[in-house]
């Protein structure tokens, strides 16, 4: 097994644990185990578990800032250039689900929709 594949296999493990149960109750253990890897190896790449939550966002807002320089750079009017920046960040949000659902998660704790009080508050 090649050194990328172990990194390759982390990354994704995190990821899929990270968006079905969000950062905080997902374990180091709970990541190698889905990625059929020991602590070990984990460490090896990483050196915690933030190194790769850290990762996993840059994946996302490093190809954002490389599209929107290239759309800056382009030229053309403003108007064309924020459509096509709305189109590629939709397009960006669908390739990284995952990555968004864990940083949205990592950025509201509570389950989106749910739980959210109205402020009003009532009294007997």
């Amino acid at each position: 097994m090649e050194r990328t594949d172990v990194r390759l296999r982390l990354v994704d493990a995190a990821r899929s644990c990270f968006a079905a149960k969000g950062y905080h109750a997902t374990s180091v253990q709970e990541i190698v185990e889905r990625a059929a890897v020991t602590k070990g190896a984990f460490y090896h790449y990483f050196a915690s578990k933030d190194d790769l939550l850290w990762l996993l966002h840059e994946q996302f807002i490093a190809e954002e800032l490389a599209l929107a320089d290239g759309l800056r750079q382009a030229g053309g009017s403003p108007v064309r250039r924020l459509k096509q920046l709305i189109l590629d960040l939709v397009q960006s949000i669908g390739k990284y689900r995952e990555n968004v659902r864990v940083l949205c998660l990592r950025a509201h704790p509570r389950p989106l929709g749910r739980g959210v009080s109205s402020g009003a508050t009532t009294t007997s």
